[in-house]
């Protein structure tokens, strides 16, 4: 009653190519979706504001939560929301990447929301935070692509 290992290599050989050959056919490449928003502006105000509900900061008193309704005027604000509105989109339909997508938010807000943030002068309208200090470049920095170490020696022509 046992088999001929001839027929059992051949029957092995024969569903390994039907497995080769089914893997090796061109899978059909699905298409985008066409975004649920079309742009960030669209997204902070139709989705963000109405699932994001946080009391905001009446006065400078309460230490986070700041919100201004003006946050396109504010570039730290214009690059997480965009990315956070990207990160939104490509996550549509998808459970674990929506979970990905609330914790992201949850950091993200917190930042643009505290008492440091870029809101945190908006108590009543918007008010442009202090940007930070930045001197002149020095250029012996300029030179190259990367900033010198201390520790390189000088080059010698």
């Amino acid at each position: 009653m046992s088999a001929d290992p001839a027929e059992l290599v051949a029957a092995l050989v024969s569903e390994i190519a039907k497995l080769t050959a089914a893997n090796a056919a061109p899978k059909e490449k699905k298409k985008p979706q066409p975004p649920v928003c079309e742009s960030v502006f669209e997204w902070v105000a139709d989705y963000l504001a109405n699932v994001y509900w946080r009391p905001t900061a009446p006065s400078m008193q309460q230490r986070d939560n700041h919100w201004c309704s003006a946050w396109f005027e504010h570039p730290e604000a214009q690059g997480r929301l965009n990315l956070l509105w990207k990160f939104w989109e490509a996550a549509q339909g998808n459970d674990e990447a929506m979970l990905r997508w609330w914790k992201e938010a949850d950091h993200h807000m917190s930042k643009l929301m505290s008492s440091t943030g870029p809101f945190s002068l908006c108590t009543k309208k918007h008010a442009d935070p202090e940007r930070l200090k930045v001197d002149a470049t020095p250029a012996k920095f300029l030179q190259g692509d990367d900033p010198p170490d201390d520790d390189d020696p000088p080059d010698e022509d």
